[in-house]
């Protein structure tokens, strides 16, 4: 009675530490999966074509910006990666609008690589604060708890420390 009573207690104790293991697990993939996604994207920001027409880069910065944004929406009310997903959030809004500036007259022909040129400093800026939250982000996925502390029930004895025999040993005199 009372000891399946006490058992039932650490068997609840012991279930709800593995929980917290497996969401501390779960958090720590979905980081590196992010990890790995604003790094990808960081890489096709590093090799923009200068040659990239308006409607190409129109359909790219569209593109990017929503993956951005999908990709960082999970962690915006976390309060170490808040202030930097908000600063990237305005930073792609603000590389939308100078695209927009590219655009002088509608119809006119642009001056060559004048895309690139409008829209390669916001870029560049979006890509330097993905390399900040990539760090955070990495930083964070590596020091998240997992709840290991073990209880004064849960302590494995360490085994006795084995003696190994020496040449002493086993000389008779």
């Amino acid at each position: 009675g009372l000891a399946a009573l006490f058992f039932s207690f650490l068997a609840f104790i012991e279930a709800k530490q593995a929980k917290r293991a497996a969401k501390a697990a779960g958090t720590i993939v979905k980081m590196q999966t992010v990890v790995s996604d604003l790094t990808e994207i960081s890489t096709r920001l590093d090799r923009l074509d200068p040659d990239i027409e308006f409607t190409q880069a129109r359909d790219f910065i569209n593109e990017v910006s929503r993956r951005i944004r999908r990709l960082v929406s999970p962690f915006t009310h976390d309060a170490d990666l808040a202030g930097p997903i908000t600063i990237l959030r305005e930073s792609l809004t603000r590389v939308i609008a100078s695209l927009n500036d590219v655009l002088q007259e509608p119809g006119a022909p642009l001056a060559p690589r004048a895309t690139y040129y409008g829209v390669q400093s916001s870029l560049m800026t979006v890509n330097g604060q993905i390399a900040d939250l990539l760090g955070l982000l990495e930083s964070k996925s590596a020091h998240i708890p997992e709840h290991n502390k073990r209880r004064w029930w849960q302590r494995r004895r360490s085994p006795k420390p084995q003696r190994f025999q020496t040449d002493e040993d086993t000389r008779t005199e």
